[in-house]
């Protein structure tokens, strides 16, 4: 069965997901956050930080939780109303494009290809840590040369050039981070965390997954006070969220009192309800939750608990009097890993 990945860290049926595509906004970092949960987070309070090529994906998980964003994912400063992760992902990793200009070095945003010592156009990031020994990929003679011309342009040994690579690479990191914790403690998921441990405070500790996360992680740890975890498989970490993410799916409830009838919009439904004022918004949420279950047992993505994300009821008044309600629920089975996964 095929998949989509949604931003909120739920799996989402093939078939659901055609003509929504915009569900999608995010599910790379959304795999990152479930891909870390799994490693080295399930009863943590940590972040996640995945270093791969092109991007650096920052997610939060509390007391093994991801946080979720209250307003939904974010765009180039809009709110596309998508329920997502609280994640931000940025335009920096092992292949950012590595110049000098004007006598400063600088990284990124772009990517030109695959890092120099792998037969790329440009100095990377890479290069520099292939120079240094922290990784054994690619050439170390075409790591060399990529340095080399970095070092001649800054004036500086090779070995300085390196190191100022990776400074500058972690200086980047280090400020993401800070940017992201400022964004994060807006979050009302975050205050009520804080409330629960009593005192104020950020969690102390980076999940870094990612294939450069080796190399950098402690390093970025170490400049914001923090501890180090490089879970096994870490390389692998996006891959094994998304494949470790918990089919979800959802249901709209739309309901109307006065005519005896509702429908679940996603499954093309229709059924009665009891006339009168028997049938309450409560009632709405249980029959919403019925079908969501069934839906869930027929697609063999059952074992999660059902989420409520929306309820709202209102009248129907006609010559003064109330002549019924109507319903509109939205629920959904909840985000996670997929039941049975122990770590390991």
């Amino acid at each position: 069965p095929a998949f989509l990945l949604k931003a909120d860290g739920g799996a989402l049926p093939l078939g659901l997901g055609e003509g929504r595509p915009v569900e999608t906004i995010f599910s790379g970092p959304a795999a990152s956050a479930l891909g870390g949960l799994a490693l080295g987070g399930q009863e943590e309070s940590a972040v996640v930080l995945d270093i791969g090529g092109t991007t650096t994906d920052l997610a939060l998980i509390l007391d093994g939780r991801p946080l979720l964003a209250s307003r939904g994912a974010r765009v180039e400063g809009y709110y596309t109303h998508v329920r997502s992760l609280a994640v931000r992902s940025l335009p920096l990793g092992g292949d950012s494009y590595v110049r000098v200009r004007e006598g400063r070095l600088l990284i990124g945003p772009e990517r030109l290809g695959p890092a120099y010592c792998l037969g790329g156009p440009v100095a990377t990031p890479t290069d520099a840590l292939r120079y240094l020994g922290y990784t054994d990929l690619g050439e170390a003679r075409r790591a060399e040369e990529a340095v080399a011309q970095l070092a001649q342009e800054l004036g500086l040994t090779a070995r300085e050039a390196a190191e100022l690579v990776l400074t500058e690479m972690l200086a980047l990191l280090q400020a993401a981070i800070e940017e992201m914790f400022l964004t994060w403690e807006q979050e009302p998921a975050y205050r009520v965390w804080e409330i629960m441990r009593g005192r104020r405070g950020r969690p102390r500790k980076i999940i870094g997954v990612g294939g450069a996360a080796p190399a950098l992680t402690a390093g970025v740890a170490e400049a914001l006070g923090f501890t180090a975890v490089v879970p096994p498989h870490a390389a692998s970490a996006n891959a094994i969220g998304a494949a470790l993410a918990r089919p979800t799916l959802y249901v709209t409830l739309h309901a109307d009192t006065e005519r005896g009838l509702y429908n679940i919009e996603e499954l093309g439904y229709h059924g009665s309800l009891p006339r009168g004022d028997r049938f309450s918004l409560d009632d709405a949420c249980a029959l919403a939750k019925q079908h969501l279950e069934a839906e869930a047992a027929r697609l063999s993505a059952d074992g999660a608990g059902a989420e409520l994300l929306y309820a709202e009821g209102f009248n129907v008044v006609r010559g003064w009097v109330t002549s019924g309600r109507i319903f509109d629920v939205v629920m959904q089975l909840s985000p996670g890993l997929i039941a049975g996964w122990q770590g390991g």
